[in-house]
Formats: C-alpha cells, structure tokens, sequence
C-alpha cells in the first residue's frame, strides 16, 4: 500500500525550466510577457520542480518567440536544438555530456529511460532494435502511473526530434537522423525511428 509520501507527482524540474529559459535573451520582446502568463515570472522562480503542465505551453510559447518567422514544426524543431545546447552549457549537463562522449550514441540511446529523468518526473521512454542494428524505434511517454490523465499534454514531437538530433550528434554519431514515426495528442505518447 501506498502512503501519501510515496505518490509520485508528475513535475518537471527546475533545470529543465531554467535550462529552457536560458535559450532566450531576457530583453526579447514578449519574455516577460511569456513568464508571467506561464506563472514563472521572476519570483515564481528558481523553484526545484513546476507542474507537468507547465511545461508543453513553455515549449510552444517559447519556439513561437524564438522563431516567429516559422512555421510551428521548423520553430519546435530549432527550439529542441537550442535546448540542446542550453543543456549543455549548465553543471548537470555538462556531466551528462561528457558521459555521453564517452559511452556514445547508442548507449546513450539504450539509457533513454533515465536520460527523460534528467527533466522530468513523468516521462518514460522504450528503445527496440530494428532488424540489422542500423535503427531503433523510440517510443517517449508518460509513465504507466500517469497514463490516461486528462491534463498530461505530450511534449511536442518535434520539439524533441530536434533535442534528440543535436544529442545524438554531439555523442558522436554525426550522421544521426531522428524521424517521428507517429503522435498519440491523447496518450500524449510519440514514435520515433532513430537512426545512429
């Protein structure tokens, strides 16, 4: 049985908010805007940890900020990237990058499961080998404990086709490609084919 202390709670981490917001300059018009309809303005900060929801409306408010010349699936994609690299230049990300140097990309692909935990409490991702080892299918989505919830909005697909590019890549496997298979909106679950 479980006691109240132990319900798990989907949030999204407070590196991975602050990693996000890292990716744009504070003068940006709009930033402020954006914060404070998100609830994050500055003294809703620095938090460890933000509602699940939070964090697909930060996403998509933030490529549409970033790139508003765009269309949504460019701008998500450039967005994934940026993050990326956003990620990277924080203490924790730098670790996990010079970890993924040093076990590369398809390691870093076997350990999916945990490498979603890095941001959030809510994720779980799966990796199957295609026939003749070349590719992988990568499913990304809530944890079985989550499954169904009405409120848990998937991360946008693309988004995380352009994080997972740039990841992949910089572990090494320059030539990696990351195509969206499919997108269950409902199941807030998505289908990737990874290629190293």
């Amino acid at each position: 049985m479980r006691t109240p202390e132990d319900t798990l709670v989907p949030l999204v981490l407070g590196q991975a908010v602050e990693a996000m917001l890292t990716c744009v300059d504070a003068s940006t018009p709009g930033f402020r805007e954006t914060l404070r309809f998100l609830g994050l303005a500055d003294e809703a900060r620095g938090k460890p940890a933000y509602p699940a929801q939070v964090w697909p409306r930060l996403i998509e408010r933030m490529a549409r900020l970033l790139n508003p010349g765009l269309g949504e699936a460019r701008a998500l994609y450039l967005l994934g990237e940026r993050y990326g690299e956003s990620v990277k230049a924080s203490r924790m990300g730098a670790s996990l990058h010079g970890f993924a140097r040093v076990v590369g990309a398809e390691r870093m692909l076997q350990r999916m499961a945990h490498n979603v935990q890095w941001g959030h409490t809510f994720l779980d991702a799966t990796v199957v080998p295609r026939p003749g080892g070349e590719a992988w299918e990568l499913v990304i989505r809530p944890r079985a404990e989550f499954m169904g919830h009405a409120w848990l909005s998937a991360e946008p697909p693309r988004f995380a086709q352009g994080l997972l590019t740039f990841a992949f890549q910089d572990a090494g496997a320059v030539h990696a490609r990351v195509d969206v298979l499919d997108h269950d909106a409902v199941g807030a679950a998505t289908r990737f084919l990874v290629t190293l």
